[in-house]
Order: C-alpha cells, then sequence, then structure tokens
C-alpha cells in the first residue's frame, strides 16, 4: 500500500481486501425480472460471470462470458435470490455478489441486496441521494453506503449521458458521506461529512467527477460516537453574490438538535476552509429539526425550512452574511415529517419534493407562491398499494428544468430489509407546468 492524497477510487479496498486489488470488480448490478444487469469497472477481456440460486451451495455454477460496458445475464427465475462474482483468466475472483430477481417500475440507478457484503466496511443500505446537471450535460448522481453503527464513510458515483435513461459507473469517494454534488464555475465539488457526525469537508473536480483534490476539512467533528456536526444532501441557495445551505449540530439520543447555517462568497475559493462562514447555533429544547432548506422568501429574506413533524415545518430567517440565525415562524407542509427539498422555479413558483403523510410509500410534489400555503400538484410515485413497512421513496434530490423535475430517490422496493433500509436508488422525471397554477 502507498499513500494518497486524493479522493477518490476505482474501487476503494479496505486494508484487509488489498488482495482484491487485481480482481475484477462488479461496480453496478440491477436485478430484472428475469435477469440481471452486471457491470465491470475496468476491462471485461477474459472475464467470466458465475451465478446459481443464493441458497442452493450444491447447485451448478452458470457462467457467461463478460461483455463491455455491461453484461446481461437471462434466464434467471423471476423473485429468486441469486449469488454471483466475476472471475478473470488469471483466476483472479471478484466479492460475490447477491440480488433478488423482479421488476421495477422505475429506472434503477444502482441497486444493494440487504445481505450484500461488498461495502459491509461502510455500510449495508444506499442513503442519501444527489443530482446535478453538468456543464457537458450529462448528469451525475451520488449515494453513500450507511448501516446503523457501522463507518458509513464510502460514497459512489454513476453517470447518465441520455438524460436519465441508463446509469454508469464513474468513481468512489472515501471518506465520503451526506453528500451534496454542485456546479459553480464550471467546477464540480461535493460538500459532505466525513461519517455521520464527523469531520465537514469539500472536494473538487475538474473533469466532471472522474477524479477529485484532496478534501479539505471546513469544520472538525466528533464521529458517531459523539455530538457533532450534521446535514443531508441539502439545497445550495445562491443569492446575493453568496450560497447557502443548511447545517446542525448535535446527535439523536443525545440531546438533540442545534440549527446553523453554512455559507461562502460566490467569489471566494471554495477550497479555502477559511472563506467560509458558519452561523451562531439557534437552538430550542422542545423542537429538534433538521435538513433544512435555504430559499428567498418572495420579499428577499434568506430562510432555512427544516424538517420537523407531520405538516409542520420550522422556518428560521438567516442574515445576509450568514452570521445569525433567528426563529421566524413554524408553517404547514405535509411533507416535513421526513426529509423534503424545495427549489424556485424561474417564474417565482416555490416546488417541493417529499412524502405524503403519514409513511413513505408515496413521493409527491407540491407547490406554493409565498411558502406558508402548499397544495398538493401531483403524486410522483405512489405505493399506497405496497406494504408500508417495506416499502419507501424518500430522502429525493431534485434539479428544475423549465416544467420537469429530474429527481433521485433513496428507494425499498421489492426484497428491501425495511421501508428505511432501502435497496434502490432509482430516478425519476415529473413535469410540473405551474403557469396553470
Amino acid at each position: 500500500m502507498r499513500g494518497y492524497v486524493q479522493w477518490n477510487h476505482r474501487p476503494y479496498l479496505p486494508p484487509d481486501k488489498q488482495d482484491k486489488v487485481n480482481s475484477p470488480y462488479i461496480c453496478r448490478l440491477i436485478p430484472h425480472r428475469n435477469g440481471a444487469e452486471a457491470a465491470l469497472a475496468g476491462s471485461a477481456d477474459g472475464v467470466k460471470l458465475f451465478w446459481r440460486k443464493l441458497w442452493d451451495e450444491q447447485g451448478k455454477w452458470e457462467s457467461i462470458k463478460a461483455e463491455s460496458p455491461y453484461t446481461v445475464l437471462d434466464g434467471l427465475e423471476e423473485n429468486s435470490e441469486y449469488i454471483i462474482y466475476a472471475e478473470d483468466k488469471n483466476g483472479n475472483r471478484s466479492c460475490e455478489r447477491k440480488l433478488l430477481t423482479g421488476d421495477i417500475l422505475w429506472t434503477a440507478v444502482n441497486y444493494l441486496h440487504p445481505k450484500d457484503g461488498q461495502y459491509e466496511f461502510s455500510g449495508q443500505f444506499l442513503c442519501s441521494p444527489s443530482i446535478v446537471r453538468l456543464k457537458s450535460g450529462g448528469l451525475l448522481i451520488s449515494c453513500d453506503l450507511y448501516a446503523q453503527m457501522a463507518p458509513q464513510n464510502l460514497t459512489l458515483i454513476f453517470r447518465s449521458d441520455d438524460d436519465g435513461n441508463s446509469w454508469s459507473y464513474v468513481t468512489e469517494l472515501m471518506p465520503c458521506f451526506w453528500g451534496k454534488l454542485f456546479v459553480h464555475k464550471d467546477a464540480l465539488y461535493m460538500l459532505a461529512m466525513s461519517t455521520e457526525y464527523g469531520d465537514l469537508l469539500i472536494g473538487k473536480s475538474t473533469d466532471e467527477g472522474k477524479t477529485w483534490s484532496e478534501p479539505k476539512v471546513l469544520l472538525r467533528g466528533a464521529g458517531c460516537t459523539g455530538r457533532g456536526w450534521h446535514r443531508a444532501p441539502c439545497t445550495i441557495l445562491h443569492t446575493g453574490g453568496r450560497m447557502y445551505t443548511s447545517l446542525e449540530y448535535g446527535a439523536w439520543g443525545k440531546g438533540g438538535f442545534a440549527s446553523a447555517v453554512l455559507s461562502v462568497s460566490e467569489d471566494a475559493d471554495l477550497m479555502n476552509p477559511e472563506s467560509w462562514t458558519v452561523s451562531e447555533l439557534w437552538n430550542d429544547s422542545e423542537i429538534d429539526a433538521i435538513e433544512g432548506n435555504l430559499v428567498c422568501s418572495p420579499d428577499g429574506e434568506i430562510l432555512n425550512i427544516l424538517r420537523y413533524k407531520s405538516n409542520e415545518a420550522i422556518v428560521l430567517k438567516a442574515s445576509a452574511d450568514g452570521e445569525r440565525l433567528t426563529y421566524y415562524k413554524t408553517v404547514k407542509l405535509p411533507a416535513a415529517h421526513t426529509k423534503f427539498e424545495i427549489q424556485q422555479k424561474n417564474d417565482g413558483t416555490y416546488v417541493a419534493v417529499g412524502n405524503n403523510p403519514p409513511m413513505r410509500n408515496v413521493l409527491s410534489v407540491y407547490t406554493s407562491s409565498d411558502l406558508e400555503s402548499w397544495q398538493l400538484h401531483s403524486d410522483v410515485i405512489d405505493g399506497r398499494k405496497y406494504d408500508s413497512q417495506s416499502t419507501g421513496f424518500q430522502y429525493p434530490s431534485f434539479i428544475i428544468e423549465g416544467d420537469k423535475l429530474l429527481i433521485v430517490s433513496r428507494t425499498a422496493f421489492h426484497g428491501a430489509d425495511s421501508f428505511h433500509n432501502n435497496n434502490y436508488i432509482t430516478f425519476h422525471k415529473a413535469e410540473i407546468n405551474t403557469s396553470e397554477l
């Protein structure tokens, strides 16, 4: 092993897996009704894929020559679990992957079986999706790997060059958790935590996410065992020559969270920690509000609208210099019981994407003209016919392009561990013609 300063890896291998450094790597695995799609990082030359029923240890291994960029496995039984691995001509084997066959109704960006151990050094479930449109026209989506009390420090990045119809593996960031992708002045950035309640990091890419700079530490954290900094892939507001985003300090079960705003001048060097400002903390012992959305009100005030409880969001007011944060009001918002995201269209309409209460099996679009009165516009995904305890479409991140929404979801469906512990990252499109509102 050699020391390194770059953030990205293809793939990241923990120290006890260095024997796999020359082995094939299955970087993306997507189940279908009677088959699967497997992609390799690197060349497929001389590589074969092997598979059998997961629970049939004496069963015959089927095989097929791997293709680039991905290989389609046909003839699998529907609603059946399989184990799959790749092996090159020298006998080097990949980690064993698992899948459950079956159709989903949406575009799958990534999939992870609940018992697949490829990323167990970070987590067991997919989380924290973020989406960005690149200057070249491509789309990038990131997601991380989490599990309760796990290290939670790996992020995967995928790209689409056909407007989200198909996706391919790009790279992995380590350490990176709760990351938000954004483009600023022709460069791509990732604002993220090193782990839950860990250090707040920022990294930069000048080749659309293929390679990344050494991340800079903006704020030191405590790690998962103590109170520390907390965020999600929350929106970044550009207004008045400054950028603003939400931040919290605290921990679940350890006194809750205090709210803050992180900001920086649009003309500053974003990779210089001294360029950034963190507001004074706002705290109320009776209120646990997290995962805020920075927006400009109709009269130009900078507001942070935070997830609070069913049908109620907390609204805080931030000063223009990003140094002060004060309580403003509570507003009715159906999606406020889970993470939601708010952005503003060019016509001034505010658009929120989040879960229709009380569960997470319906993902909906809401609109408002004043950030106070919200109306249901449409359901992006209606999963009411599925078991709400094992189905979820949650933690949305989206971009607005005219009357079109491009949405990425942390999705639990068909074999997920629970509605919360998901197995898919999915991509969705929605139309929102607010001229009729």
